[in-house]
């Protein structure tokens, strides 16, 4: 069976919902820890952005 649109699948979806939840922990703990979880939800970020999906050949 084949998926349609052009989205990656459920683990695509996780890693989101992770970064998202990373960065609003960051937000609101910016004084505290969040200096130090800010950094890395944005390294994530870049890395899952800039990351090329599989595609089988045609």
């Amino acid at each position: 069976m084949r998926r349609r649109g052009g989205g990656r699948g459920e683990g695509s979806f996780l890693v989101w919902l992770v970064i998202g939840a990373g960065f609003s922990l960051g937000v609101l703990t910016a004084f505290t820890i969040g200096i130090f979880i800010l950094p890395v939800t944005a390294l994530l970020t870049l890395c899952v952005a800039t990351r090329r999906a599989r595609r089988p050949p045609a």
